[in-house]
């Protein structure tokens, strides 16, 4: 569920974006034909990408994609206050 989806035409570079529902299910109700790459994302998971996806006019696609669960990130940043570093001694405070 809230997984992120993005298709993205291979030709035109253009992209189109939805969300997952609670059931995991997914519509991109009208993409123009063509040749289209599918990334699926979810915090905690894997992003999961469907290449070379052929659509036809009037053609109905469906594709289920499975994430596998991923490796969690934590992002730790540091501000440097007033102190400042001491380059010229060897102290350890």
């Amino acid at each position: 569920p809230q997984a992120s989806v993005r298709a993205a035409n291979l030709r035109t570079g253009i992209e189109s974006r939805t969300v997952t529902g609670l059931q995991g299910a997914y519509v991109f109700p009208s993409l123009p034909p063509g040749i289209y790459s599918l990334q699926v994302e979810a915090p905690g998971f894997r992003a999961a990408v469907v290449s070379d996806l052929v659509l036809n006019v009037g053609s109905t696609v469906w594709l289920p994609v499975s994430l596998e669960v991923g490796q969690v990130r934590d992002l730790v940043q540091v501000q440097a206050g007033r102190e400042r570093v001491q380059t010229t001694g060897a102290e350890v405070a």
